[in-house]
């Protein structure tokens, strides 16, 4: 009878480890990489583009041009994403994904693939005056959603004319918005989340006085981020699993006093 409970208590503990090891790469698996970007005006398409993989190797459809992701400032960074830009409308390279933003001026990207992406936007005509949204590259990880705020400069060279957006947040914004980039939309990542806020969103060149922006010297905080957060998922699982090896101890010491006592 002793080794039966022996037994049994072995097991609940091997089940326990296995649920913590497994369980929460299972979650985090299905759900990929994430991109919540917020620009403040609707109806706007935003491209996203994948450049490298994690390790920063090339991808197929920029393979063939002489790019490298190793670099530290946000001018370095900032000339990269007008360079990728312009390739991508030159030879006409399709996007990985293309949305537009809703009512709430945001759009988001889900179940992506880890690695680097190129971020465009498409122009939008304001009061006669063109705009677009200045591109920028970003790293996506698995289970680290990302949030950033979009800004947006006059585009006077564009030969097109897009149609005007509709219901702007505020026609005097520069394209931002809450420094969270994730209130009001329910579809939003939740907690854990990396948000990139204007100072950390590279800035295009050339662009007029009217829309001046200061780019900092630093360097672009584009690495993981600690998600202290998600270190409490084991908790319930060690506390079952607690639970259940205190059972078995007191029934096997029960058994032991029983057996004593005979």
């Amino acid at each position: 009878m002793m080794k039966i409970r022996r037994k049994l208590s072995s097991l609940a503990f091997c089940l326990c480890m296995i649920l913590a090891l497994v369980q929460p790469g299972a979650a985090f698996g299905a759900a990929g990489a994430s991109l919540v970007l917020n620009y403040g005006y609707s109806g706007v398409k935003f491209q996203i583009y994948q450049v490298a993989d994690e390790q920063k190797r090339l991808t197929e459809d920029f393979a063939g041009y002489d790019i490298s992701l190793d670099h530290d400032t946000n001018a370095e960074w900032q000339t990269l994403a007008m360079e990728l830009e312009e390739l991508a409308e030159q030879d006409q390279i399709a996007p990985s994904e293309e949305q537009a933003t809703g009512d709430n001026g945001k759009v988001q990207f889900s179940g992506l693939e880890e690695g680097w992406y190129l971020v465009t936007g498409s122009p939008m005509n304001i009061s006669g005056v063109r705009y677009k949204a200045v591109p920028f590259v970003v790293n996506l990880t698995e289970g680290i959603p990302v949030k950033a705020d979009v800004k947006h400069s006059p585009d006077p060279e564009d030969p097109t004319d897009p149609e005007e957006p509709t219901n702007p947040s505020d026609p005097g914004d520069s394209g931002g918005g809450d420094s969270d980039g994730g209130g009001g939309n329910p579809g939003g990542p939740g907690g854990g989340s990396t948000s990139i806020t204007d100072p950390d969103v590279p800035l295009g060149p050339g662009e007029p006085e009217g829309e001046t922006a200061e780019v900092p010297k630093e360097e672009v905080p584009l690495a993981r981020l600690p998600q202290t957060g998600q270190l409490w998922w084991p908790v319930p699982l060690l506390l079952t699993g607690g639970c259940l090896l205190l059972v078995a101890g007191i029934m096997q010491r029960k058994g032991e006093t029983s057996s004593h006592e005979r």
